[in-house]
């Protein structure tokens, strides 16, 4: 049976966290980090912290067209692979143009 974790890292208060699933869950638990849109850069840099922390190394980038976001594989120096799914705000110039959603706030 194959298990996935999506983990929103939200801020350097989410490290421990992650090192923690990462510690005490098997191997092969999937595991994939991904950005807090609300918290912006700080939730960015509180991932690269992890990664840096783990001594990961990027293994491939993965964009998928269409989509908001891209994936990176990294290696761990235990020969574990952990995912980080960077996600960004997306507007589609016609299909937004009249939403009444279509603002910094509530898209």
């Amino acid at each position: 049976m194959r298990a996935d974790a999506n983990i929103v890292v939200v801020d350097h208060t989410h490290i421990a966290r992650v090192h923690r699933l990462l510690d005490e869950y098997s191997p092969q638990l999937s595991v994939r980090l991904l950005n807090s849109l609300d918290d912006g850069q700080e939730s960015l840099d509180a991932i690269d912290e992890v990664l840096r922390q783990r001594g990961a190394v990027i293994e491939a980038h993965h964009i998928t067209a269409g989509t908001s976001g891209f994936r990176t594989s990294y290696l761990l120096p235990e020969g574990r692979r952990i995912y980080v799914k960077r996600i960004r705000p997306t507007r589609l110039p016609r299909t937004c143009l009249g939403c009444r959603f279509n603002n910094d706030r509530d898209c």
